[in-house]
């Protein structure tokens, strides 16, 4: 099941640009859908990263509770889905 890392656009490049810079070519976010998995490790390398205005636009601890907010709402969808 695959969620939407962000809804904003320049901080989808950011992050695209940091995990490029940080880890080389890849295709995590090839797409603004990406799988729970995915997501996770973009936040745990987020967290990891040097805060660059390249990289976090709109701030890197702003990004990163986003992106944990979105992460965590997806995986209870999930579980409720699927525990009933």
């Amino acid at each position: 099941m695959g969620m939407t890392l962000t809804r904003n656009r320049i901080t989808f490049d950011g992050l695209a640009v940091m995990l490029h810079d940080l880890i080389g070519d890849n295709g995590y976010l090839d797409s603004e859908d990406v799988e729970i998995p995915v997501a996770l490790f973009v936040c745990a390398i987020a967290k990891m990263a040097p805060d660059r205005e390249q990289y976090f636009p709109l701030g890197q601890w702003a990004t990163i509770q986003s992106l944990e907010e979105r992460i965590n709402e997806e995986i209870k969808r999930t579980l409720k889905a699927r525990v009933k």
